[in-house]
């Protein structure tokens, strides 16, 4: 009854777990007592200046502009690691409160530690990396994108995705490049993981490249590809001459040393150590012979590359595995070394799984299923090796082989632990046993399909890609809207001399009108045209009209008044001289003296009205 309730509850904390009920980090907007705050890359940056603080990012930062050659933040190299080296450490706490920091740039750096910070005595958790881009020198001993060294601490949620890191240095992780008595716990990588470096040892993993001392690493994966690669050249002289060159790659650690573990954890990327030694002169002194030795050994696994003191367990790959070592050599010895193994390349494992292939090239390949060491309730996919340790016959209790359709079955696991560690999941497409704790991440490949939407008047065109998986959906290729293809202009409404008219005009390709105001036309009156003429005492009239309408309009003329015209007639022997006055407009001559017709009685009478006239006149 106990054991099947202990069942119970693990399903119930996986499915809560994938259905993301346990957040991994729940970020806050309150600032805790004791931490300053982290806002904007200014206050990132600022954090070298007092560095045994702590400090809590309080928003998601963007640092690919910034760090980009010509950024605000960039020194000629990118980035400036927090704690540039070991004389000048971060020993705070680093809370990355569940916030992203994106697109940082390092490139071609010469200080000894790379990463986000450079060199640490703290703890740094709760932080997401994305999409950093890190070269190194060969000035660069250690490289990771959080941190290049860091010691007597702990690294916990840690996500570092898409990851583009070329190294060449010796010590290269996704995450950390060299971790010492540590706690490295919930980290999860993917991306691209490259070392090549020449003339030491290199250590390069998808988590962190080497591992030493106590510590212990839990619950961490790898998606990252992971190349390590090492070459090392002497000549011989004049005594007899030793090249060694070790590589070491590992899907969550290069190499782990002393008492450290590595625990439900799993890779599912692709790991590939390269080992190169050449000696290639010789000279003799007085007829003696000086001999050159060229020894070359890789490493790789799919959790690590080498733990030969460490301690692995309830762990899974399904990532290809390849090791080669390769040189020349003078005269003696000539050891080309390559150890290729599933979990561990050299090492000892207990309940763990492995699904990828493995291969190995040089004078003496180790390929195994599983690790070369000792092996405890281990499984693997038939065939990715012949054996679980390579020249070892398996045994039940050691390593077993199963089939893909096996893999399927949690029966066939009979040694290992389905009620607080390991599920199958028979609705997923991940056909092989899980860890509770530590769920493998999903990685939906989208199928997308394309839909064509043709630019319109006024709209632009595009093609939408939907996955007809998710649903996930995108637009790309974006056309200009074509605009309106008017017609010619088309009256609808006549305008009138006093009322306004209307015009319209359709587009050819769609059903809109534009309508526009016709002004009215206003009269277009003809010239003035007298209809009753003015006379001296009375008005007249004139008139006329619009030539567009029946409008007529008319005016009054003003009288004329009088036109007065004086005429003097000088005395004779025989008559009185007078003066007439008569009017211009009047056609009346039958009185000498007349005015507008009338007839004048007297001459004196007028001679008095001339003689006040003309006085007036003067």
């Amino acid at each position: 009854m106990k054991n099947r309730c202990n069942r119970i509850i693990s399903v119930l904390l996986w499915v809560l777990f994938l259905c993301g009920s346990v957040p991994v980090a729940t970020a806050t907007d309150i600032l805790p007592e004791g931490f300053t705050g982290i806002y904007t890359i200014e206050d990132l940056y600022a954090i070298r200046y007092a560095l045994s603080n702590d400090y809590i990012l309080m928003a998601d930062l963007d640092l690919t502009e910034a760090t980009a050659s010509g950024g605000d933040w960039d020194n000629g190299y990118g980035w400036v690691p927090i704690g540039e080296d070991s004389a000048i450490p971060f020993t705070g706490t680093f809370d990355g409160n569940g916030h992203t920091i994106t697109g940082l740039q390092i490139s071609s750096i010469r200080t000894t530690y790379a990463g986000l910070f450079g060199y640490v005595q703290g703890s740094i958790h709760d932080l997401t990396i994305s999409n950093a881009t890190i070269t190194t020198s060969d000035a660069t001993g250690y490289c990771g994108a959080l941190v290049g060294f860091i010691a007597e601490g702990v690294v916990n949620n840690i996500v570092a995705s898409g990851l583009s890191i070329l190294s060449y240095g010796q010590y290269t992780g996704g995450i950390v490049g060299y971790a010492s008595n540590m706690q490295i716990e919930d980290c999860y990588a993917d991306g691209t993981i490259q070392t090549s470096y020449s003339n030491e040892d290199v250590y390069t993993g998808g988590i962190v490249g080497l591992f030493s001392g106590a510590g212990n690493i839990l619950r961490c994966s790898n998606r990252a590809s992971v190349y390590s690669s090492t070459s090392h050249s002497r000549y011989v002289g004049n005594s007899d001459s030793y090249v060694l060159a070790y590589t070491y790659a590992g899907g969550i650690a290069g190499n782990a040393t002393d008492d450290s573990t590595i625990q439900l954890s799993y890779n599912t990327g692709c790991i590939s150590a390269r080992a190169n030694a050449q000696n290639t002169y010789r000279v003799g002194y007085m007829g003696q012979a000086y001999y050159g030795h060229a020894h070359a050994y890789s490493f790789a696994g799919g959790i690590c590359g080498s733990a030969e003191c460490a301690y692995l367990s309830n762990c899974y790959n399904s990532g290809e595995i390849q090791s080669t070592a390769t040189g020349s050599y003078y005269d003696v010895t000539f050891e080309r070394t390559a150890y290729a193994s599933g979990i561990c390349g050299k090492g000892n494992v207990h309940q763990s799984i492995n699904l990828g292939k493995v291969s190995g090239e040089g004078k003496y390949v180790y390929e195994s299923a599983i690790a070369y060491g000792s092996l405890q309730s281990c499984y693997y996919l038939r065939d990715a090796a012949a054996t679980g340790r390579f020249g070892v016959t398996d045994t039940a209790t050691a390593a077993i082989a199963l089939s893909q359709a096996q893999l399927k079955l949690q029966t066939m696991f009979g040694y290992l632990n389905f009620e607080t560690i390991w599920f199958v999941d028979p609705s997923s497409n991940i056909e092989h046993p899980q860890l509770i704790a530590n769920p493998e991440r999903i990685i939906h490949v989208h199928s997308y399909y394309a839909e064509v939407t043709a630019p319109t008047c006024s709209e632009k065109g595009y093609t939408s890609f939907t996955c007809s998986g998710c649903g996930d959906c995108y637009i790309a290729d974006q056309v200009e809207a074509l605009g309106h293809e008017f017609s010619e202009w088309e009256t609808t409404k006549v305008a009138t001399c006093t009322e306004k008219g209307e015009k319209t005009r359709g587009c050819s390709r769609c059903d809109v009108t534009e309508t526009e105001e016709i002004s009215a036309l206003g009269h277009d009156f003809s010239e003035w045209s007298v209809t009753t003429a003015a006379t001296c005492t009375e008005s007249g009239e004139e008139s006329r009209s619009c030539s567009r309408c029946e409008v007529t309009e008319s005016r009054e003329i003003m009288a004329q008044g009088h036109d007065y015209t004086f005429v003097v007639a000088e005395s004779t022997c025989t008559e009185s001289g007078y003066t007439s006055i008569s009017g211009m407009r009047t056609a009346s001559t039958d009185c000498p003296i007349v005015r507008c017709g009338s007839v004048c009685e007297s001459a004196s009478y007028w001679n008095s009205i001339r003689m006040t006239l003309f006085l007036l006149m003067e």
